[in-house]
């Protein structure tokens, strides 16, 4: 208390207002792109899906426009299967799961995908396959990790277990790759920092229709 009495006597001396204490309200969200930016965004990935540089450039791409049509949530997009694509890549069955593990019966939709996810498809299946292909067992993610990672688990030695490339991708590695894909493939200006703030303005797009 003695500290916050400080820190008053010195906010009213420099003509600041009082500090309302106890008083936050409700987080507030951060901002989510507008339908602006939306548009920008879709135009540009038409045009680098034909331009490939990378097997990350394409998985992004893929998991970018895939995100735009289902709206998804990154645990929703982990959780995509190869077989909840229909034979002719024309939709998805998406799953939906809550987040905050909060009680819910999980709604299954069939959702049509865009040219621009099919496009974006086409290209990172195919490297998928290649990822995959020394796997023992079926392999059934959709999305996968490109090069080898430690699986978190530690040795008595101190050295950490490491996983293969084609493994399915998981939830943190989605998410960091989203992060470091933004800046790398130019696309900072267009994509917010955290992807559930793509998804919401999604969303809102959606409702106002």
């Amino acid at each position: 208390m003695a500290r916050l009495a400080c820190l008053e006597i010195l906010r009213e001396a420099a003509g600041l207002p009082a500090l309302a204490v106890g008083s936050a309200g409700p987080v507030e969200l951060r901002p989510v792109p507008e339908r602006r930016q939306l548009r920008d965004l879709r135009r540009r990935l038409r045009r680098d899906v034909s331009r490939i540089v990378s097997p990350g450039h394409a998985r992004l791409i893929a998991v970018l426009a895939m995100a735009l049509d289902t709206r998804a949530r990154a645990g929703e997009l982990v959780a995509q299967r190869i077989g909840h694509l229909s034979d002719d890549r024309s939709r998805i069955h998406v799953t939906g799961r809550p987040q905050h593990g909060m009680d819910f019966t999980p709604d299954r939709e069939a959702v049509s995908l865009s040219p621009l996810s099919r496009d974006a498809l086409a290209q990172w299946l195919p490297i998928r396959s290649q990822l995959t292909e020394t796997l023992e067992g079926s392999a059934t993610a959709l999305w996968v990790s490109l090069a080898h990672n430690h699986a978190g688990t530690t040795r008595d030695d101190g050295s950490h277990t490491r996983r293969r490339h084609g493994v399915p991708l998981q939830q943190r590695g989605l998410i960091r790759s989203y992060n470091s894909g933004r800046h790398r493939y130019g696309l900072a200006h267009l994509l917010p920092p955290n992807l559930e703030q793509l998804r919401r303005a999604l969303e809102r797009g959606s409702a106002r229709r």
